[in-house]
């Protein structure tokens, strides 16, 4: 199931939340579904639903607006490892498919396992081939 993680100044993960069949409604409001204690957010800053398989995000239009991945948007559909941000607050987007719980430094860290394949790469390594005797 997709969700949208909250990320602190550091790109720590605080909070998440499932996106289901519902939209939900972020913004400093009190009562948005994702309340944000951003002033730079307006009160309804955006809303993400899912339609069909996909997911969106649309600016209701705010002050400051939307950006993902460093592009400004009105509307958009996400795609898994988005980075959004509204205001001085950044959000992660997150397909749901293949995520991991990692726990490193005595911190646990979402990511996907495409991402932790990467990272056990060893860079600029190339297979050895070794040449022998067939009996």
């Amino acid at each position: 199931m997709p969700y949208l993680m909250l990320l602190d100044p550091k790109g720590l993960p605080v909070r998440e939340w499932k996106i289901d069949d519902q939209a939900l409604e972020v913004g400093r409001a009190f009562d948005s579904d994702i309340s944000v204690d951003d002033p730079r957010m307006s009160r309804r800053h955006f809303r993400i639903e899912r339609v069909n398989e996909a997911v969106w995000i649309t600016d209701l239009e705010s002050k400051t607006g939307i950006s993902i991945n460093g592009k400004s948007r009105e509307s958009a559909v996400l795609k898994s490892g988005d980075m959004i941000e509204a205001g001085d607050t950044t959000f992660f987007y997150e397909s749901g498919i293949e995520t991991l719980l990692v726990e490193t430094e005595k911190k646990t860290h979402h990511t996907t396992i495409g991402k932790v394949i990467q990272d056990l790469r060893i860079p600029n390594s190339k297979p050895e081939i070794r040449k022998g005797n067939r009996s």
